[in-house]
């Protein structure tokens, strides 16, 4: 046998032997994991990589936030919104923003929309495919608003393998889905970082309920 034929063998027996209940209780007990709230520890990651945060309690708030937010910015009143966004467009009238469904203008407008969840571990938002919508406008935008229910915060990333297959049912997993950590960046070793080098230079997350 050889040395990497012993490897895998060696790989095979300890997995049946601790099984996938063991894997689970030393994933769950992670104490990085494990202290404090998921929400919390989402927010404190997405921070750290310069996205920006707004927790709304209703969903009938989110056109003053994003007004809000572009007003912060100094950035024009105007906001495509994404089917993916799953907002019912009248709670824009009489908001003062101008808003538009896609196309956009890549590297200038500002686009809302919706995710698949967030994992608190890494502090990242996952966005995914599904009918009707594909992920080229969330990189498009030269802000990228996204809105996040509280209740599509998962822990780890196991959990989200799980939500995925689950939704899945035996069929097909999304086409493409991507975890996103904030804006885009350069990451050139010793180079100052430039933010929206090849996606959005802001990330701002309107996280609603929790």
């Amino acid at each position: 046998m050889t040395a990497r034929a012993t490897m895998l063998a060696n790989l095979r027996r300890r997995s049946r032997a601790s099984g996938a209940t063991e894997f689970r209780y030393a994933r769950d007990n992670f104490s990085e994991l494990t202290t404090g709230k998921a929400l919390d520890r989402f927010i404190a990651l997405a921070e750290a990589e310069a996205m920006t945060i707004a927790q709304l309690s209703d969903p009938a708030n989110i056109p003053r936030a994003v007004s809000d937010y572009l007003k912060a910015q100094l950035l024009p009143a105007r906001v495509v919104i994404d089917t993916s966004a799953g907002v019912n467009l009248e709670i824009f009238a009489g908001s003062g923003l101008a808003v538009s469904a896609p196309p956009l203008q890549p590297d200038h407008d500002a686009l809302l929309s919706g995710c698949y969840g967030a994992v608190a571990e890494s502090g990242a938002v996952v966005l995914s495919t599904s009918d009707g919508h594909a992920l080229a406008n969330d990189f498009l935008a030269e802000t990228h608003i996204v809105i996040l229910p509280a209740v599509r915060m998962f822990a780890t990333l196991a959990d989200l393998w799980d939500s995925l297959r689950a939704d899945a049912s035996g069929g097909f997993m999304p086409r493409e889905f991507c975890l996103v950590t904030g804006p885009s960046r350069t990451a050139d070793l010793g180079v100052p970082a430039k933010m929206g080098a090849h996606g959005p230079a802001r990330v701002h997350v309107l996280i609603i309920g929790g």
